[in-house]
């Protein structure tokens, strides 16, 4: 057992950030995305980009900003703002997704 509590908790517990998600064929290390403004903590695997931000009109605005520059923008797809879930808590205690 690595942690303890009602759902709500283990998320309350674990984030106060929100979470901008999407999907990009464009390769880039964590460290990469843990650069712009208002990110706290980054996770990707394959093309699919979780964001945490504690800011995120700044931080959506950054990642906008950076796939025009790139010229990605025609590649940045389902993109989305969403609370943290217990998935987001299994991922940041263990370093790896749920697997079905």
């Amino acid at each position: 057992i690595i942690a303890l509590g009602t759902p709500d908790e283990l998320i309350r517990n674990n984030f106060e950030e929100k979470a901008i998600q999407f999907e990009l064929e464009y390769q880039a290390p964590e460290a990469f995305w843990m650069g712009l403004p208002g990110t706290t903590r980054a996770a990707i695997e394959g093309n699919d980009v979780v964001l945490y931000s504690n800011n995120i009109p700044v931080t959506m605005s950054a990642v906008l900003q950076l796939a025009e520059e790139k010229g990605l923008t025609g590649q940045l797809r389902d993109l989305r703002v969403r609370e943290a879930t217990l998935e987001d808590v299994f991922l940041k205690i263990t370093g790896r997704r749920i697997r079905e």
